[in-house]
């Protein structure tokens, strides 16, 4: 198990680590679609999705053909409960029509727009420790929007967007440039995501330790540091 005490910084992803999805409006985009399902059907099945995105990505490398978010709707969509799953000809289609719908010229600030629970309290916990606090995100240039937007942003020092710095996720450069701008060392510093391959590998490749988002253990044998939710990670630093 990791050492927390040696923590002295912690890096924070945005999506699925502070902030989901409005599963609410994907169901209601479904609904509309011919397919009705329940909300929390489709947040289950997004977290289910996560393994098989992180290892496509990881499979893909650096191609610019590869779609991320055709592949992670497809997927989603795939994980559905029984009674709400579709033909498999229609599951391609289907999720080109959920991304036209959800991201409105191309954004992602009004999907990524609910803030997951416990995510306040944590914060604030993390913040009475005496932790400084910043953020590693793949976006689209509109992160720093969304911790406004969703009264998140007075946690953190520096919000680093792979939009614009042109770095994205694994790449070790990314986590160096935050480690720089917030002024720590690697070995003292925590990041904290959802996507393995991307984020834990990642943080990892750049000398930092990394703790792995898994709501429903659905990583498998997956080897890494892992917790429930934020709320079990501070969990871990009362423990020590």
């Amino acid at each position: 198990m990791m050492n927390y005490k040696k923590i002295k910084t912690l890096f924070l992803d945005v999506g699925n680590t502070l902030i989901s999805m409005d599963f609410n409006w994907i169901s209601e985009k479904l609904f509309e679609l011919g397919i009705p399902c329940d909300p929390g059907a489709i947040q289950r099945a997004e977290a289910a999705a996560r393994p098989g995105l992180s290892a496509k990505i990881h499979e893909s490398g650096n191609d610019p053909g590869f779609n991320t978010r055709a592949f992670f709707f497809s997927n989603l969509l795939e994980n559905l409960p029984m009674e709400a799953r579709m033909t498999v000809e229609s599951i391609e289609p289907m999720a080109q029509r959920l991304i036209i719908d959800l991201f409105p010229e191309g954004s992602a600030l009004g999907l990524w727009s609910h803030v997951l629970p416990g995510t306040h309290e944590a914060l604030e916990r993390f913040q009475a420790m005496g932790f400084p606090m910043h953020v590693i995100s793949n976006s689209d240039g509109t992160v720093e929007k969304q911790l406004i937007q969703t009264r998140l942003r007075s946690f953190f020092g520096e919000v680093i967007d792979s939009w614009v710095v042109k770095v994205e996720k694994p790449d070790p450069r990314i986590f160096e440039m935050a480690l720089e701008m917030a002024g720590c060392n690697a070995e003292d510093a925590l990041y904290v995501g959802d996507i393995y391959h991307v984020d834990i590998l990642g943080a990892q490749s750049a000398g930092m330790q990394a703790v792995l988002l898994d709501p429903y253990s659905d990583w498998g044998d997956i080897p890494c540091e892992r917790v429930q939710n934020l709320t079990a990670l501070v969990g871990r630093f009362l423990e020590e």
